[in-house]
């Protein structure tokens, strides 16, 4: 079995074996074991982009003694001499970071923060290594590196990014909120719709994306250590999908309300499949009204140049960005 092939498998399947990690680098990671005292350490703060390729290729890694050497002065040695070998133990291992994080380009996060989150893991790493179990640091470290960029990616997956309006109506509603509290003796809805001027329907769409944003962050499982959104598919419908398109929904209405007529406003929603239904074809909407599929197309280009016009189509094109 060659390099690339066990390498490749072992981050397929991150099983801690000491026989792996030794073929886990390709050969431009040098194997330099000699180690300088002139070194400093880097990981008081974020390491800057320029720094990676410049400083990190040149720091020596450890060898299997000098990794245990470190792992037992962190685990027993005093308050000072465990941070300064969790340091040395993450500073001669920052070029795994590079190695790995070069793995997982294209997978929805920007390098830098994919190398900024394997930092994480790494120093995750050496705050929970434990030597008496016999584990090469580089393999437990390679393992929290993968999950710390793992768990990154897949938190980018299912993020929403909400419009810069709906964030501010979500104060807005927060803000009448908090007065309405102040006045047990009304009705909190109609001091809430008075404050902020909206209806009752966007109130409850603001309130339901509000609540969606808070639960598929609530702490589940055992431990406390898994959120709700990390379990939930990613082609499935969540309560924050929903209340989107809701939100979505409302603003659509609204800008047509303001720009087109009702003919034209029945055409886009038979056309686009609007009102719940499938989108209709030319045809099918020129037989609902009794008239030709040509006069449709004109009814319709018409409609969406209203509706293109950026004035108008601002806040839809929020729910894009």
């Amino acid at each position: 079995m060659d390099k690339k092939k066990k390498r490749d498998d072992f981050l397929r399947e991150p099983e801690l074996n000491d026989e792996v990690m030794d073929s886990f680098f390709d050969q431009d990671i040098e194997d330099n074991t000699e180690e300088t005292d002139d070194q400093e350490t880097v990981m008081e703060g974020v390491v800057p982009t320029d720094f990676y390729q410049g400083y990190i290729t040149h720091i020596p890694l450890l060898s299997k003694e000098k990794e245990l050497e470190y792992g037992m002065a962190a685990k027993y040695g005093s308050e000072e001499e465990a941070k300064e070998a969790k340091n040395k133990l993450i500073e001669h291992n920052m070029r795994y970071v590079l190695s790995i994080a070069n793995r997982f380009q294209g997978k929805g996060l920007l390098y830098d923060d994919i190398v900024q989150e394997g930092f994480i893991g790494l120093m995750k790493a050496a705050d929970k290594y434990d030597p008496d179990l016999g584990w090469r640091f580089t393999t437990y470290a390679t393992w929290w590196i993968k999950q710390s960029i793992q768990r990154a990616i897949m938190d980018q997956g299912r993020t929403i990014r909400i419009p810069v309006h709906l964030l501010e109506d979500m104060q807005s509603v927060k803000k009448a909120e908090r007065a309405a509290a102040q006045m047990p003796d009304t009705d909190e809805m109609e001091v809430i719709m008075k404050e902020t001027g909206f209806t009752m329907a966007k109130i409850l769409h603001l309130r339901a994306l509000t609540q969606s944003m808070v639960s598929l962050d609530t702490p589940i499982g055992e431990d406390q250590d898994t959120v709700l959104g990390d379990v939930i598919a990613a082609d499935s419908e969540t309560p924050e999908d929903r209340a989107m398109q809701n939100a979505l929904a409302e603003d659509l209405r609204d800008t047509m309300a303001d720009c087109l007529n009702q003919r034209e406003s029945e055409v886009i929603s038979h056309r686009f499949g609007l009102g719940g239904d499938r989108p209709k074809t030319l045809e099918e909407v020129g037989a609902i009204y009794g008239v030709t599929r040509e006069r449709i197309r004109q009814i319709e280009v018409k409609a969406l140049r209203k509706l293109r016009n950026p004035k108008r189509s601002r806040k839809l094109r929020e729910y894009t960005q």
